[in-house]
């Protein structure tokens, strides 16, 4: 008997501490920690680092409603999304948030993030050298650039050429710099393994 209490204790005070068992329990979660939407357009906070501004509330004529994330045009002339939302639970909780103009319930502040894809630009008079895809939470995923200007290396997070003040206005962001400038070291390696 003292045998198997002291085994579960032991394995109690494991688990308690061991920071890797706890980030595994939100690794795929996200919430909304902030959101705003005005005039049809919607900008939302994931895990209170992730923010993703430019969100277009969509109604079409068929009353099917959905969110429209920041996209581009790629160099053969097609539509591109910067942001995928890669399952169903995290689209919910976004369209949730989103359509409710309120953050989520239940906070969660764990980020987690992976490199899943680096591909090489094909046009060598281009500034942009590759691109890279981040991966939050397993929940969703972001297209970055690798650029190089003056002989510098450098992460781009999409952004958008406003009309009016013809500025650069970010479109999404890590907005913790730890996490943010971690990411990009690790993409700038991947890429210099990559030439």
């Amino acid at each position: 008997m003292k045998k198997s209490i002291l085994l579960f204790s032991l394995l109690l005070v494991v688990l308690i501490l061991n920071p890797l068992y706890l980030r595994a329990e939100v690794k795929n979660e996200i919430s909304i920690t902030a959101v705003e939407v005005k005039n049809s357009t919607a900008t939302i906070t994931i895990n209170n680092c992730l923010k993703i501004e430019d969100i277009q509330l969509v109604y079409d004529e068929e009353s099917k409603n959905y969110l429209k994330f920041p996209e581009y045009i790629d160099k053969d002339a097609k539509t591109v999304p910067y942001v995928t939302v890669l399952n169903d639970e995290a689209k919910n909780i976004i369209e949730e948030a989103v359509y409710n103009n309120k953050p989520s319930d239940k906070v969660i502040k764990s980020i987690n993030y992976k490199i899943a894809d680096i591909t090489l630009y094909e046009d060598e008079k281009s500034n942009i050298k590759a691109l890279a895809i981040v991966v939050f939470n397993e929940a969703i995923s972001v297209e970055v650039r690798v650029l190089e200007t003056e002989g510098k290396l450098w992460v781009m997070w999409p952004m958008r050429k406003d009309k009016e003040t013809n500025q650069w206005v970010k479109q999404i962001e890590v907005t913790k710099k730890p996490i943010r400038d971690m990411i990009e070291k690790i993409i700038i390696k991947k890429y210099k393994k990559l030439i």
